[in-house]
């Protein structure tokens, strides 16, 4: 039983992880969108995020992805709780 556990923890840590990669280019999105609206200046740094519309999907489109990510990730370090609580 304890093995079982043990294949299954070492699963949900893998997929942990690969949540932290997936949850990465929505993080570099509203970095990117929250910069160009707030810190360039009127200098942006690539001619597209002098378009209003562009910087405004980019911040739209990170803030998707990372509550999807983080919902995952919830959900996958609730469930390894659950079974290192089980393990002792």
């Amino acid at each position: 039983m304890s093995n079982n556990i043990d294949e299954e923890l070492a699963k949900l840590d893998r997929k942990i992880k690969y949540g932290g990669l997936i949850d990465f280019p929505g993080v570099v999105a509203l970095g990117v969108g929250l910069y160009a609206k707030f810190g360039s200046d009127g200098n942006p740094v690539h001619p597209l995020l002098a378009d209003e519309m562009v910087v405004n999907g980019l911040i739209g489109a990170g803030v998707i992805i990372m509550v999807l990510a983080g919902i995952r990730l919830l959900r996958l370090v609730t469930k390894r709780n659950k079974l290192r609580a089980e393990k002792g």
